[in-house]
């Protein structure tokens, strides 16, 4: 639109110019003077100066005219392209949205489907837990309860707890008295169970030896490690040296493990040296009858050895 409106502005300027020279040629030619107030003389000159001016006008009218029709079909082109480029866009954008929109529309669909589903199993599974038969677990509980209390009584009742029950009802830091069981405390980190062993009476320890030394997952190790691992969970007075006896006693590690050094039996008193000149003192002996026989019949050896220089000499014999 400014496009055409600069051109309306052009053709008018034009039009204009054009009648200002019309009416200066006819000036020209009823008086005799030009433009700038020259004087001329000549009547024919003026008519045909006042020609050729009228001649130059209208071909720059024309050349404008022209420019502005191309112009204004210029215009009309880029508006045109402008406009379809414009449609193309849009409807571009509007698919694009549909697409997105729609895209977005299955997304949430889905999500609806899988929060269905979801709430569905977790129904599903609240429900099953619900169904599920909890007698026996009373069960359980109730043996559980029933090996807590003999153990209790067992550890009251054992001569060598009897010191550390007493302690432990005094308020001592060191054993304690947690549901009803006897610990030992072991280290000062969390104050909590995990810090305390359970006291063993009598009647368990046996057990626990076993469990701890001859199983296959304990590996039949040595008296310290075997301590170290029943003192992380349990404690009894002599512990250590229970452990020791048994470990020691074990058929399986006399068997099996390798004799130490300082194990192994002496070495043999060596003969005295003897101070008597070589040959003086002899031990004679004879061997056979397991040699083969040579060729002279000779089936047995007589040796004859010098205990001073340990010389030895040996001579084949029938007998």
């Amino acid at each position: 639109m400014e496009a055409r409106q600069s051109t309306d502005e052009l053709m008018t300027a034009s039009h204009g110019r054009k009648a200002q020279r019309d009416d200066t040629a006819i000036y020209t030619h009823q008086t005799g003077d030009n433009v700038d107030g020259q004087r001329v003389d000549n009547h024919v000159n003026g008519t045909i100066s006042s020609r050729r001016t009228l001649t130059r006008d209208t071909d720059i009218d024309t050349s404008t005219a022209r420019a502005a029709n191309r112009a204004g079909l210029l215009i009309d082109t880029t508006c045109q392209v402008v406009t379809r480029n414009a449609t193309r866009a849009g409807a571009r954008t509007d698919e694009i949205i549909k697409q997105r929109r729609g895209r977005a529309d299955r997304q949430t669909e889905q999500r609806s489907i899988q929060d269905a589903v979801e709430k569905d199993d977790l129904d599903t599974t609240f429900k099953e837990l619900t169904e599920i038969d909890m007698t026996d677990l009373e069960a359980v509980r109730k043996q559980k309860e029933h090996i807590a209390t003999k153990f209790s009584k067992q550890q009251r009742s054992n001569p060598s707890l009897q010191i550390g029950c007493a302690r432990a009802e005094r308020g001592s830091n060191e054993y304690k008295v947690i549901y009803r069981l006897l610990y030992k405390r072991k280290k000062f980190e969390t104050n909590t169970v995990d810090d305390f062993a359970l006291v063993v009476p009598q009647e368990d320890r046996k057990e626990l030896l076993i469990i701890s030394h001859d199983m296959v997952s304990a590996g039949h190790l040595g008296i310290n490690k075997t301590k170290d691992r029943l003192m992380n969970y349990f404690y009894w007075p002599g512990i250590t040296q229970d452990v020791a006896n048994y470990v020691k006693r074990c058929k399986t590690c006399q068997l099996t493990a390798p004799v130490k050094t300082s194990k192994r039996a002496p070495w043999q008193v060596s003969m005295p040296i003897l101070d008597a000149p070589p040959m003086s003192n002899i031990t004679i002996d004879i061997m056979g009858p397991t040699m083969n026989k040579t060729v002279r019949g000779n089936r047995y050896l007589l040796v004859l050895v010098c205990n001073t220089t340990r010389y030895v000499q040996a001579y084949p014999c029938e007998i």
